[in-house]
């Protein structure tokens, strides 16, 4: 239980270090255990993390860690940690465990006598459960072969403090250490710290290089058995052909399988080890059928992988039934809430059926990954992912089909940019809704988007006309009720498919839901994307901070007492913002002509949102709205008899620039 390491010997690397650099790692060790043990003051001036690094900087596996260092006794175990420097996504995981796995040393002492101490080397972690898409865990053979450190006490009969703290790690090496006597332990622990460390440094390059020879494939990080998978198999050999068929399988699982589908990969890979089939069959279950069929005709060896691969097909459409998402939707918010931005990942967890995408947009996470936008051009690239954005003068002809004029040439031996000899012909036009129905009618087994940028901007019942009906989920092809209509110009019977998904987006400051077609709404999902305020960071100046967040708020809540929550602001103007000129270039170029459109250039309303006060507007010229008075020499003395007298006293606004530069004007207007 924990003595033999046969099964993580077995993936290691040969030792990395030589004799120099093994000396100054058992020295790094000696100093510091002997500190966790309390033989050793640490001195005031010692920097571990800059001593693990002048001391192994050379080093092409040690470099990449990063020592984390506890002696705490209250409320915590004594521990040195060494993690993987690929885990440190920003500057606060330096000094952090979390969402990673590490080898770790804890020291425990014996809650009877006191006199015992047990260091332990075990395979830590610290995932989660909402960690679970974010963090890798320890190869399954660590989990199943290496019991916790609570059960190997509990076996042993070992009674120390904190036993239960760290219950859920896996126990590696045991060292007693009697009256704080490290010396006779040091070179076992040496022994044995180097291989687990070549173990996990080799592990999580295996992980980071996965991410990089899968092109194609954005890698499903909750996976826990992965890792193994991609260690043992033929995709590390130079196996070209077998390399293809995978990146093929791969392409075309994505991400939208669960755990228990990505184990099947394994044994695809065993498959293809003993018959490679070369295959341009782009149904992925047309293929698994034909491996089946031609592993039964090779007799009963094959017997418990056609049953492995016919469970990984099971699989398959099962899991392509599970998903579950509306296929008509529009996202609505005032502008700037990220509804273009976020039709991207909505399509991408459609098109890939892959849930966990779209959950995150629900819980407030949205940022989009450079691989997830690869991947997005690689579908729209593909046909599967269409962009539209409607207007006033958008038609039925264009969204569907209509009849267009074409000019064709006359005879064979006329140059073609001779225009007197070309005729005028009228042909029937496919639309994109149309087309993108047809390849979802061809391709059942993929999910299609169309995304409808702007789509209370186009006409819809005119765009739509009789297909209205059709986008109704119980009237799609395949469902019970399934609906079919002739249409008008080419006279061919059409239906919508229900592996299309319709992703429209609507800007609620050009027309509120209330004013849709009736039609429309009833037929369509509405997602409200409203401003998200915790995206913003604050701005630090020379003199102040300015709380972006709150800013906003202010701003906002303003605007919805004087118009409506469909007029609000959105969070992404602030996004970039970074600095006190970026706040002025978006305040200039953005929020106050917005504003201006909004209030039809009233700017006693626009103050009261800016929280600019009347006594402010001339104080020093320093207010961002600033009242001037019409100079009367250019007044005529009479005026016609129409024109107001208060004519000669009446002030107008401007925006003043100046004091855009001034960080106090946006404090005041949250202050």
């Amino acid at each position: 239980m924990g003595e033999d390491i046969k099964e993580v010997e077995k993936i290691e690397n040969e030792p990395k270090l030589n004799e120099e650099e093994r000396e100054k790692l058992k020295e790094f060790l000696k100093k510091n255990l002997q500190i966790m043990i309390g033989n050793e003051k640490i001195e005031e001036d010692y920097d571990i993390k800059k001593d693990w690094k002048e001391k192994f900087e050379n080093n092409k596996i040690y470099n990449k860690i990063n020592i984390i260092f506890d002696i705490m006794w209250t409320n915590s175990l004594p521990y040195l940690a060494f993690k993987h420097s690929s885990f440190n996504k920003n500057s606060n995981d330096l000094n952090s465990l979390k969402r990673s796995i590490y080898p770790i040393f804890y020291l425990y002492t014996d809650s009877k006598t006191q006199e015992n101490k047990y260091l332990v080397l075990a395979f830590g972690r610290w995932i989660a459960e909402y960690d679970k898409y974010s963090a890798i865990d320890w190869d399954k053979r660590i989990n199943n072969n290496f019991s916790t450190i609570s059960s190997y006490f509990d076996k042993n009969k070992i009674d120390v403090n904190e036993k239960n703290r760290i219950n859920s790690f896996n126990f590696y090496k045991l060292y007693v250490i009697k009256n704080d006597n490290l010396s006779e332990d040091l070179d076992k622990i040496l022994c044995n710290f180097e291989k687990i460390l070549e173990y996990y440094v080799s592990y999580i390059d295996s992980y980071n290089k996965l991410k990089i020879v899968v092109k194609d494939y954005r890698y499903s990080e909750e996976n826990k058995n992965f890792y193994e998978w991609y260690l043992e198999s033929s995709y590390m050999k130079e196996e070209n052909d077998l390399k293809n068929i995978l990146e093929y399988f791969i392409r075309d699982f994505k991400i939208r399988y669960e755990v228990k589908t990505l184990e099947k990969y394994e044994i695809i890979s065993k498959i293809f080890e003993t018959y490679l089939v070369d295959t341009k069959d782009n149904n992925l279950k047309n293929v698994l059928e034909q491996f089946i069929r031609h592993l039964k005709m090779r007799g009963n060896s094959y017997k418990q992988y056609i049953e492995m691969l016919e469970e990984c097909n099971e699989i398959y459409y099962k899991f392509d039934d599970n998903f579950k998402f509306p296929l008509n939707t529009i996202l609505y918010g005032p502008p700037g809430t990220g509804k273009t931005y976020n039709s991207i990942l909505y399509s991408l967890g459609i098109a890939t059926k892959n849930e966990s995408i779209i959950n995150r947009i629900k819980n407030n996470t949205e940022t989009i990954s450079d691989e997830e936008i690869n991947e997005f051009n690689y579908l729209k690239k593909q046909d599967q992912i269409e962009f539209i954005t409607f207007h006033q003068s958008y038609s039925y002809e264009d969204f569907v089909e209509g009849i267009r004029p074409t000019l064709s040439t006359k005879g064979t031996e006329v140059k073609e940019n001779n225009e007197d000899n070309k005729d005028l012909k009228y042909t029937i036009h496919s639309g994109i809704f149309k087309k993108i129905c047809e390849r979802a009618i061809d391709n059942s087994d993929k999910n299609y988007v169309l995304i409808i940028d702007e789509i209370n901007r186009g006409n819809i019942s005119k765009i739509f006309g009789e297909l209205i009906t059709l986008l109704e989920p119980t009237k799609r092809l395949g469902e019970a009720e399934e609906l079919e209509i002739r249409l008008p110009y080419s006279g061919e019977e059409f239906g919508v498919p229900k592996n299309l998904y319709i992703l429209g987006t609507m800007n609620t400051a050009d027309r509120s839901i209330a004013l849709l077609d009736i039609a429309l709404r009833r037929r369509f999902n509405f997602i409200e994307m409203p401003p998200r305020y915790n995206l913003l960071k604050p701005i630090n100046t020379e003199t102040n901070e300015i709380n972006l967040q709150e800013l906003l708020k202010a701003i906002n809540t303003r605007i919805e007492i004087l118009l409506d929550k469909d007029h609000l602001i959105g969070h992404s103007y602030f996004v970039k913002v970074e600095t006190l000129d970026d706040l002025k270039e978006v305040f200039k170029n953005s929020i106050i002509p917005l504003l201006q459109e909004y209030f039809y250039d009233d700017f006693e309303k626009i103050k009261f949102v800016l929280n600019i006060k009347d006594d402010e507007d001339n104080k020093d010229n320093n207010s961002i709205i600033r009242k001037e008075k019409i100079e009367s020499k250019y007044i005529p003395e009479t005026l016609p008899k129409n024109f107001p007298k208060s004519l000669k006293n009446k002030t107008i606004y401007e925006i003043n620039e100046e004091a855009l530069n001034n960080c106090e004007n946006y404090t005041k207007i949250y202050n």
